[in-house]
């Protein structure tokens, strides 16, 4: 909703939003009581202060069906209400306000310069890669188990907000490196691949929740919390294959 009464903006004014939505989005991350005592005790507080999450995820799982339905309940109530505008809503408002006007000055139709990016390329790898790497290894470090397999430990406590902004960066990296590709090799087998999932994107995206809910809920193959990092990371790459597979098809 607030992207549509946006939607007629200039390219600057978009930019403009998109900067200051990201700068929301770290300052609640690096202090979350700017969201915790204004919005979300305005909003929400009467509410979730008292209505807590009625088990964990592995208890969820192992309770059957009825048990896992209040979880999801609440989580979906929970995190994708009240807890949205402190973690999801600002960053994805950005994003989307970033492409808006990269579209309006033609940068997804050909017509973008190869010097504007490389610029895109320099700026997101060469500055939001290792601020988005030290987020990554700050979050990481913050899980204890994981943290003692990799026997890495936290360097400070401001992981979160400078993981934000480089990866905002790090995803105009991307964009520019893709961009580069399509206009010397557009006929790439990379190029192809993500051109043709990206002419079904709701497929894919849909596609992605009902397999995994198969493989992994009670209704299904029952393989929650079966199987360690790894082995979910095998399961990441032979999705992304079946979903390449067929829109290529």
């Amino acid at each position: 909703m607030a992207l549509f009464l946006v939607r007629k903006w200039s390219p600057r004014r978009l930019i403009v939003f998109g900067v200051v939505f990201v700068g929301i989005s770290a300052l609640i991350a690096r202090w979350p009581w700017l969201y915790d005592r204004t919005l979300y005790r305005a909003l929400f507080g009467r509410w979730f202060d008292n209505w807590k999450s009625p088990m964990t995820s592995v208890e969820a799982h192992q309770s059957g069906d009825a048990a896992l339905f209040r979880w999801r309940l609440w989580q979906i109530v929970y995190w994708d209400g009240a807890r949205a505008l402190a973690h999801t809503f600002w960053e994805t408002a950005a994003l989307m306000a970033f492409g808006m006007a990269l579209a309006k000055r033609g940068i997804f139709g050909g017509r973008a310069l190869r010097p504007v990016l490389r610029r895109f390329v320099a700026v997101g790898y060469g500055v939001g890669l290792p601020l988005a790497a030290y987020g990554i290894f700050e979050r990481i470090a913050g899980k204890a188990e994981l943290a003692a397999l990799l026997g890495i430990h936290s360097l400070s406590l401001e992981g979160n907000w400078i993981f934000i902004i480089g990866s905002t960066l790090v995803a105009f990296g991307h964009l520019g490196a893709l961009l580069l590709l399509a206009q010397r090799a557009p006929e790439s087998l990379p190029i192809r691949m993500l051109a043709a999932a990206g002419k079904m994107p709701l497929t894919n995206y849909l596609a992605q929740t009902v397999l995994c809910h198969f493989l992994f809920e009670s209704y299904g193959f029952g393989m929650w919390n079966r199987w360690d990092w790894s082995g979910q990371l095998v399961v990441c790459i032979a999705i992304w294959a079946i979903e390449i597979g067929w829109s290529l098809a």
